[in-house]
């Protein structure tokens, strides 16, 4: 009997790890932004937490978190990234995942995992590859194995719903180019003078 209720335990404590030994990342953390400026890091001295990368947005936004975990986290104030980023320009619109920020030196600092670009055409809103194979949650398989070396897409790899639920989601949000544009502007783009504050505010908090 001690050696069945063993079996239970380690059955139970195997299943368990499948869910959460790779950290399957949350949608909390999925972040949209449009790139201002990109600067590598070459002093190693004054890297943030050793990152090769600083990154500067013209506007980001947590767009699957809800209002409550917005004003516990806030936005960080240092966004920076070990990917190499050399691939990516300014007003590169892109979805993202990212770490729970960290401080450094009383600054809030988040990192960037990985990168994936986002279009929209025709009002119609798509996601492009991970800028590096991405490992989340595999739905094949229901755990954190994968056997495809491509990995997932980045909506792929959440515990629960996928990409399709996920992109509904940004496509109800943004139902048009010209919304997506607005929330995310280009570089000293007027749309972001066109946003009233009730907009912007709405943007701050994810509405």
């Amino acid at each position: 009997m001690k050696m069945v209720g063993y079996l239970t335990i380690l059955a139970v404590a195997i299943a368990t790890q499948s869910v959460w030994a790779c950290l399957p990342p949350s949608p909390y953390n999925a972040v949209v932004g449009r790139i201002s400026n990109i600067t590598a890091n070459t002093n190693a001295s004054q890297k943030a937490q050793k990152a090769d990368y600083h990154i500067e947005f013209s506007r980001y936004q947590f767009v699957f978190r809800p209002l409550r975990h917005q004003l516990r986290f806030g936005n960080p104030d240092i966004w920076q990234s070990n990917l190499d980023l050399t691939s990516l320009n300014q007003n590169d619109l892109f979805i993202g995942m990212s770490d729970l920020p960290s401080t450094l030196d009383g600054q809030s600092v988040a990192t960037l995992l990985d990168v994936a670009p986002l279009y929209c055409h025709n009002d119609v809103i798509t996601v492009g590859k991970p800028l590096v194979p991405y490992f989340g949650w595999n739905h094949a398989n229901q755990s954190c194995r994968h056997d495809d070396p491509a990995g997932v897409g980045i909506l792929d790899g959440f515990v629960g719903e996928g990409e399709a639920y996920y992109l509904a989601q940004l496509q109800a949000k943004y139902p048009t180019c010209a919304k997506l544009q607005a929330a995310f502007p280009s570089v000293n783009d007027s749309a972001n003078a066109s946003l009233s504050f009730w907009d912007r505010v709405k943007s701050w908090f994810g509405f």
